[in-house]
């Protein structure tokens, strides 16, 4: 239990540097969504008088879910993919090769234009910091 108290205590003062030093990166995102996991067991720990071995059947069952996820979400993209991979092939027989070039061109921008919006929403955005 004293471990647990100081490690969390460590990577408490770790993470409140590095938000000080104003860096935000995915492996301090991870760090933080996994202290507020830790926290959130040890509340329940607490709550429902939870023993060891049912908590480790609890971080058990995240981690299953948790591969899941990522796995359907892989599949998610690959069939994404392949679904746009086949609208383009499709627009390529049906469209001249002028058209096709233009609407090719056309898509480009408009991505490059969501990205940009979708750039300046995230500095724009209110920190939760």
């Amino acid at each position: 239990m004293k471990k647990l108290i100081l490690s969390l205590a460590f990577i408490g003062f770790s993470t409140f540097s590095m938000a000080q030093q104003g860096t935000v990166n995915s492996d301090s995102k991870m760090q933080k969504r996994a202290e507020r996991q830790q926290a959130h067991l040890e509340k329940m720990k607490q709550e429902l008088g939870l023993n060891d071995a049912q908590v480790a059947k609890i971080n058990d069952l995240r981690a299953r879910e948790a591969s899941v996820r990522k796995s359907k979400m892989e599949a998610h993209k690959a069939d994404k993919k392949a679904l746009m991979e086949n609208h383009d092939k499709e627009m390529k027989t049906i469209l001249s090769p002028e058209q096709y070039d233009k609407w090719q061109a056309k898509r480009l921008e408009k991505k490059k234009e969501i990205k940009e919006k979708m750039r300046s929403k995230r500095k724009h955005a209110p920190s939760n910091m």
